[in-house]
């Protein structure tokens, strides 16, 4: 776990990344989640699982793309209409 912790270990790869350190990342994804959770926010599980990558790699944000799709509101279905 040091490995990840450390931003020396992301560098080696030979790819940009964004040296901030781990537990405070973790400590950010986990407040923006139950933020959104309270708030009713869709949007702030991907950007959360983001901020908790064990290193932030700049194609890590391609998760972000997931963040438009939870703006769709899906019909109900016919059982939960008739349930009504």
């Amino acid at each position: 776990m040091r490995a990840v912790d450390e931003p020396d270990a992301a560098r080696k790869v030979g790819q940009p990344n964004l040296p901030l350190p781990l537990w405070l990342r973790l400590l950010a994804a986990a407040a923006l989640v139950a933020w959104g959770a309270l708030t009713d926010r869709r949007w702030t599980v991907p950007a959360a699982a983001v901020l908790a990558l064990p290193v932030m790699w700049f194609s890590g944000l391609a998760i972000l793309a997931a963040i438009p799709a939870l703006g769709r509101v899906s019909p109900p279905s016919a059982a939960y209409r008739q349930s009504s």
